[in-house]
């Protein structure tokens, strides 16, 4: 899992849009009264996830396959840890993790990238570097042994079934990238697309 900011300006903003960006990022302050606003909204959208069949189905899938990675837990956190959050929580798990180290950030646009570098160097070069970050080791979820199937009444009168099955882990990082970028081309990444999505629904399948 990762946690980031992104932004879209103009070009002629650039430079302007770089400081406020770089700003939100080093000197986060999350603050109480924006807590308790955005609070309620995160528990409400937890809440109405079983009115969401795919969504929920995915879920349940996500935590029965990975019991141990955090491939298991949901994005919108649980009722449990969104109720248990404190700005001050926040404040120390995000600087916990803020570094250059552990950092990536991707541009794209008309830039030149000589000039686009001296200034990412200006804005993020008194990023800390914390050289001895250290994350939460990553448990591997344990081997399928046999097939499993998990039923789930989520009170709609729609259903929906999800098959898994073991694929390559991120240990296995030249098949992982290969097996993605073929994934990529054939159904889209995360989209709905890809030329096997397309003809399917060519012929009314997809």
């Amino acid at each position: 899992h990762s946690l980031g900011v992104s932004c879209q300006v103009l070009k002629e903003d650039l430079d302007d849009a770089l400081a406020v960006y770089a700003d939100v990022i080093k000197n986060a302050t999350f603050p109480e009264d924006q807590l308790a606003i955005f609070k309620p909204i995160a528990l409400s959208r937890i809440k109405s996830i079983k009115e969401q069949i795919a969504q929920y189905t995915f879920d349940l899938l996500s935590q029965k396959f990975h019991p141990k990675s955090p491939y298991g837990h949901r994005r919108t956190g649980t009722l449990v840890t969104v109720e248990g959050m404190t700005a001050d929580g926040l404040r120390a798990f995000y600087r916990g993790r803020l570094c250059g180290q552990n950092a990536v950030l991707a541009i794209v646009g008309d830039i030149d990238p000589e000039q686009m570098f001296k200034r990412i160097g200006s804005a993020f070069g008194d990023l800390p570097a914390k050289p001895k970050l250290a994350l939460p080791p990553l448990e591997k979820d344990p081997k399928l042994e046999r097939d499993e199937v998990y039923v789930a009444k989520s009170g709609q009168a729609a259903g929906m079934i999800f098959f898994a099955y073991s694929g390559a882990t991120i240990y296995d990082e030249k098949d992982l990238a290969d097996l993605t970028m073929i994934d990529t081309i054939i159904s889209g990444y995360g989209y709905p697309s890809g030329w096997l999505h397309t003809r399917l629904r060519g012929k009314g399948e997809g």
